[in-house]
């Protein structure tokens, strides 16, 4: 064998901790243990004194015995030897494998708890990292350093939207340019009767939206990502009939999911070849679509503080007026009522009518600025909805519109104020009949079910659906699409600070075919300990 001086012998560089302590430890040789110590231990390896050399590359059996516990089973490979005086080897091991995960994890937390004695550090704080994530980030080659890198920076692009449909399309496209797949397209359930497609990126000319229900309803339905490197190949794929019509060779379907709930999925797919997506853009993608999930919620919680601070801006603003205001617009609603009594005529009517979209105005602005808490009691939502069906018979029998009502038998309960998730029906059901009255065949569609831990209420109409630069305006204050003498502009602003009161969300889009969709979300009951929300 041939041995190099000190200076020559090539070392393992390990970029992990390492201990100045000196512990027992036994190497296997011809199926026996030779007992001696090691020094300079990490993680990752050791340096051990022996009587005897070993050949670099030779993997040999170890028994590390740490402090008043079992000893730590497995192997390691002999990365290089040197000669000492004496008769003596020094040796540079690297471990290859544990007997168990259980000794690495013993490994793990005698090395970081050592250390945190040698530099006088408290081993009572838990740490931000896991052990096992340590050990990873201090073994990162640089080439790693640099992939990690452009994860930050596509995180950094990420969190610097805070318009969702922006962020959307750029966390698809972000994934399409990285994958090398040929198309993309994002599924969101909203509660209509199919998915959305809210971002759509496709590397040619193509702008066939179609997608594999087949797929999706298989990852949907396990929880976990789906790759399948041929398509046509794939027998847990061959029911699919949109596959071989579409012509997909390799497809990746990936759920898009935080701690807090699923915002729906991920499609790629290419036609060029076979395993043109791989096991290695199934992990990139799952990094990217779990990025995008904290950045939509992120986008979300943005959104929602904006606008309470304009709410909370106007409620200043306003509540002293308000009172002012009050006091004369009753007596001119009383002298303007007598007016017609005794005079009649349009002018009067004209008149009143006046006053009383000012009263209206008034009151939801009373509503806006009002302080304190809400008090929630458990309710049945199918009841305020059956509530608020009675209550716009007239108005659809009116606009000649068409009503359909879907909901689950049998629905957990909510905590809410049955009068004022009233008042948010209500005023979603105005805005569609409104809409839904400007088409010959208006429709409105209620649909209220479970969907795991929260209930999820739909309101839908025909018409000619919200312009795109309006979406995200709909809840600021005295924002409509309506004419100037056909709403204040306060409605949504209202029913989006009562869903948020009662720890919900509420969303709108266009909906694939034609109309608006609303949708209201609730938390269960049981997923809540509280009766007041201020």
């Amino acid at each position: 064998m041939e041995l190099g001086s000190k200076g020559s012998v090539p070392r393992e560089r390990r970029a992990n901790v390492r201990l100045n302590r000196v512990l027992a430890i036994a190497l296997g040789l011809d199926d026996n243990f030779c007992s001696t110590v090691a020094v300079d231990l990490s993680v990752s390896g050791f340096q051990v004194a022996t009587s005897f050399p070993l050949e670099p590359g030779q993997v040999v059996p170890v028994k590390l015995h740490l402090s008043h516990t079992l000893p730590i089973e497995g192997t390691a490979e002999v990365k290089w030897c040197e000669k000492l005086d004496l008769g003596l080897f020094r040796l540079g091991c690297q471990f290859e494998e544990m007997k168990s995960v259980d000794d690495f994890e013993r490994l793990c937390k005698f090395v970081e708890k050592e250390r945190l004695n040698a530099d006088g550090l408290s081993t009572e704080v838990p740490p931000t990292l896991e052990l096992a994530t340590q050990v990873t980030l201090r073994t990162l080659t640089d080439q790693e350093i640099d992939r990690f890198a452009v994860l930050g920076k596509i995180s950094e692009l990420l969190n610097g939207c805070y318009e969702l449909q922006e962020l959307l399309d750029k966390a698809l496209k972000i994934t399409v340019e990285a994958t090398g797949a040929e198309r993309g397209m994002l599924l969101l359930d909203r509660g209509g009767a199919d998915y959305e497609i809210p971002a759509f990126h496709a590397q040619t000319q193509s702008g066939d939206k179609n997608f594999s229900r087949c797929v999706v309803e298989r990852v949907e339905s396990s929880g976990q990502p789906l790759l399948s490197l041929d398509a046509q190949r794939d027998e847990r794929l061959s029911g699919s009939n949109s596959l071989r019509v579409m012509g997909t060779r390799s497809i990746l379907c990936i759920p898009i999911t935080s701690r807090k709930r699923s915002f729906g999925y991920m499609y790629l797919d290419s036609s060029v070849r076979a395993g043109a997506l791989t096991q290695s853009d199934l992990k990139l993608a799952a990094v990217i679509a779990g990025m995008a999930a904290s950045a939509i919620e992120r986008a979300e919680d943005f959104s929602i503080l904006v606008q309470n601070e304009k709410l909370a801006a106007m409620g200043t603003l306003t509540e002293g007026l308000l009172h002012e205001l009050s006091n004369p617009l009753g007596s001119i609603l009383g002298l303007g009522e007598l007016l017609h009594m005794e005079v009649g005529g349009e002018l009067t009517e004209e008149l009143l009518e006046e006053a009383r979209r000012c009263r209206s105005l008034v009151q939801d602005l009373l509503r806006l600025s009002r302080k304190g808490p809400v008090k929630l009691s458990l309710i049945q939502l199918e009841d305020v909805v059956g509530a608020a069906v009675n209550a716009v018979k007239t108005e659809l029998d009116r606009n000649d519109v068409e009503l359909i009502l879907e909901q689950e038998a049998h629905l957990p309960p909510v905590m809410g104020n049955p009068d004022h998730l009233r008042q948010v029906l209500l005023n979603l059901l105005s805005n569609a009949i409104y809409e839904a009255g400007k088409k010959e065949d208006g429709k409105v569609e209620i649909r209220l079910k479970c969907t795991g831990p929260e209930l999820l209420l739909v309101v839908a109409d025909n018409g000619d659906g919200i312009p795109a630069a309006s979406l995200n305006k709909l809840s600021d204050p005295f924002f409509t699409t309506k004419g100037p003498d056909e709403g204040t502009g306060l409605g949504l602003t209202i029913i989006q600070r009562i869903v948020t009161e009662h720890g919900g969300t509420l969303s709108a889009e266009n909906r694939c075919d034609r109309g608006a969709l609303f949708r209201v979300v609730l938390p269960l009951a049981e997923t809540r300990s509280d009766k007041i929300v201020s």
